[in-house]
């Protein structure tokens, strides 16, 4: 739920494992062996499947593409035959118009 709420900027968790937790809560991710509980597999999958953008675009005639990702970092990779690779790396940020050229050479 936090994740998607527009006004949460970032989420704190204080005992990333049970082993030293504060007051010996068992608040962790992972046990207190260091083996993972069911919220941190969960949170991995969040994190690492669905919230994570992958996408392979085709452009347009007109050479553009567009998708619609998490806010975050980006690295792009731009193949055209004949042409050599071209490699980007931008930023998606709140409030921004988050449009970004990529130039063949």
């Amino acid at each position: 739920m936090l994740f998607s709420h527009p006004a949460v900027q970032a989420i704190t968790w204080w005992d990333f494992s049970d082993f030293r937790a504060w007051q010996g809560a068992p608040a962790g991710l992972l046990r207190r062996d260091m083996t993972p509980k069911p919220a941190y597999e969960e949170l991995l999958r969040l994190i690492k499947g669905k919230w994570w953008t992958r996408s392979v675009l085709h452009s347009s005639a007109e050479g553009s593409a567009s998708f619609r990702g998490f806010l975050g970092d980006y690295e792009v990779s731009v193949a055209a035959p004949g042409r050599p690779t071209a490699r980007a790396e931008f930023t998606l940020q709140p409030g921004r118009d988050n449009r970004w050229t990529v130039t063949l050479k």
